[in-house]
């Protein structure tokens, strides 16, 4: 009799050790988890959308799209010759006439170059020209009330004027004078081309500087310079 009730007592005693057991692996399991509320937040890059970012970021982005030219500003001038796959630059501190324009104003004044940047501090420009690099060495003077560019005419000029004075055909202060003649009796040599721009469009300041002769070094700078003249 006593070893019928062993059996019994044996399978649950079994079942109670196999369901203790679960339970205590359970426990152990469970604490081991995090709880919902100490999991990690995710990192949020600056450069990611947030609906709640402050309003003056906004703003910001808005005033670097009013970027204006000041005096500080440096311009930079690339010349791209494309028959000789050859980059010019040329920096310089901004003329008078593009202070205080914006991005567009500056694209509307130079609308055949190409805005490669723009900012506050630094203004990239460049323009592509079909033709080879040649250094030269300008003129640009008043020839008959226009604008006109010469090769260097000046010690040729220089001796002729001599000779003429020499010859009492003209005084020593004559040599604006002289110099239309000169010109005209050499104008295949020294006479490049003349602008359909009149001087009397031209500030008092800039009409002093072209009467007195404006000296252009390389064909970089002239075709710059041209273009501010004739715009």
């Amino acid at each position: 009799m006593a070893k019928k009730l062993y059996v019994p007592l044996i399978i649950l005693g079994i079942v109670l050790a196999v369901v203790l057991s679960y339970e205590i692996t359970s426990l152990v399991l469970l604490k081991g988890q995090p709880k919902e509320d100490e999991f990690e937040e995710p990192i949020t890059y600056e450069d990611e959308m947030d609906d709640h970012a402050p309003e003056n970021i906004a703003i910001q982005a808005d005033s670097l799209k009013l970027s204006r030219i000041s005096p500080s500003t440096r311009i930079i001038y690339q010349y791209y010759y494309t028959m000789d796959d050859k980059l010019v630059t040329d920096e310089c501190e901004p003329p008078y006439y593009l202070i205080d324009m914006t991005r567009n104003q500056l694209e509307g004044y130079y609308s055949d170059w190409q805005l490669i940047s723009f900012a506050s501090d630094r203004v990239v420009l460049r323009k592509s020209i079909n033709e080879r690099d040649s250094e030269g060495y300008y003129i640009i003077r008043e020839y008959e009330g226009k604008i006109a560019v010469f090769y260097d005419y000046t010690e040729a000029f220089e001796v002729a004027f001599e000779e003429a004075v020499a010859s009492g055909k003209y005084r020593s202060e004559e040599a604006d004078l002289y110099f239309i003649e000169f010109i005209n009796m050499n104008k295949e040599h020294y006479l490049r081309e003349v602008l359909d721009t009149p001087m009397t469009i031209l500030s008092p300041e800039e009409q002093v500087k072209i009467k007195e002769g404006l000296i252009v070094y390389g064909d970089e700078e002239l075709i710059r310079i041209l273009e501010n003249y004739s715009s």
